[in-house]
């Protein structure tokens, strides 16, 4: 009997024989091709978000400018603006020789001729030897009327401040504080001792206390006369006591921690920018009286305010340097 050889050696043998193995291969390339379809899709959805994320990096924080940057962006735009005008009209001030031509350019106009030109002998001017080169600025339009304050330095390197209140659209000169301007001079005043004639000055004030804490009994003031040249100052007046329970105890305290306090600012006020630290600027009314000895005491008698301005500055002054 011829015997037949099957040529697939493994039939007969589940999942061996040549059926079987053609259905394999076709349920693994099925799975394959799902497998593919899967990396592919994935592959797609990563590589979609991979460029999601590099365009959101791109992106700007913000398409639109926060209100912080718009106010200061408004305020350096006015503060430029305005202060060219202002420096223009303070050269022509300058120049200009005659107590009648310099009133045109000063606050208060034809009223301050007969001060102008009964005070030049008085006042400790500064005439710039130019050029003249802005230190710092500020622009403000609290208070009475918008105002510029400026803080000069001339070729002899000597410092100035300007302040200019526009008025009726025009900016004007602050005269009265340019010139540290007081009805009396102060080197006359301390001389003659004078009691009962009361007299009002722009000064500058430093404080010592008397006791510690709440045991405070009074305040020891010493006032100095201020010079044109920022910083510096004349002769200093006799102690002053203030007693703790005078208006002026409180007043001058607030004062001096105020004064403390802007050191914090984020623009701090041009005037007093160079001051010596401790030092208060004041419009003060003075007098002298009888001691309790023989030689008369100076005393206080009025703080009529904080600033030598001749107009109200309100609460705050923003400013801005460029050296």
């Amino acid at each position: 009997m011829e015997k037949v050889v099957d040529s697939d050696e493994s039939h007969g043998v589940p999942g061996q024989d040549v059926a079987d193995f053609v259905s394999m291969q076709k349920v693994k390339r099925k799975r394959q091709g799902k497998w593919a379809l899967v990396l592919w899709m994935s592959l797609l959805v990563v590589g979609g978000g991979v460029v999601f994320y590099n365009r959101e990096l791109e992106k700007p924080i913000s398409s639109e400018p926060s209100e912080f940057v718009k106010q200061e962006k408004e305020y350096q735009d006015t503060l430029a603006r305005e202060s060219r005008e202002a420096l223009r009209l303070f050269d022509r001030y300058m120049v200009v020789a005659s107590a009648n031509e310099k009133s045109e350019y000063v606050l208060g106009g034809v009223r301050k001729i007969l001060s102008i030109e009964q005070k030049q002998g008085d006042l400790d001017f500064i005439v710039p030897r130019p050029p003249v080169r802005l230190l710092a600025n500020s622009y403000s339009d609290e208070g009475e009327m918008p105002r510029l304050e400026f803080l000069l330095v001339d070729k002899s390197q000597r410092r100035f401040e300007v302040v200019m209140w526009k008025k009726d659209s025009v900016w004007k000169l602050d005269w009265e504080q340019h010139v540290r301007y007081a009805e009396s001079g102060w080197s006359q005043f301390l001389a003659d001792q004078t009691i009962g004639n009361p007299k009002e000055f722009r000064l500058y004030v430093r404080r010592r206390h008397v006791g510690a804490g709440r045991e405070r009994t009074k305040l020891q003031l010493i006032f100095y006369k201020p010079k044109m040249q920022v910083g510096e100052r004349l002769q200093e007046s006799p102690q002053v006591n203030v007693p703790k329970d005078s208006a002026q105890f409180a007043q001058l305290g607030a004062a001096f921690d105020a004064q403390s306090s802007k050191k914090d600012e984020v623009r701090p006020s041009v005037m007093g920018l160079l001051d010596t630290a401790g030092f208060l600027r004041v419009k003060a009314t003075l007098d002298w009286q009888q001691g309790a000895e023989e030689d008369p005491v100076m005393v206080l008698k009025e703080l009529s305010a904080t600033h030598w301005l001749e107009l109200d500055p309100g609460k705050n002054s923003s400013a801005g340097t460029d050296e």
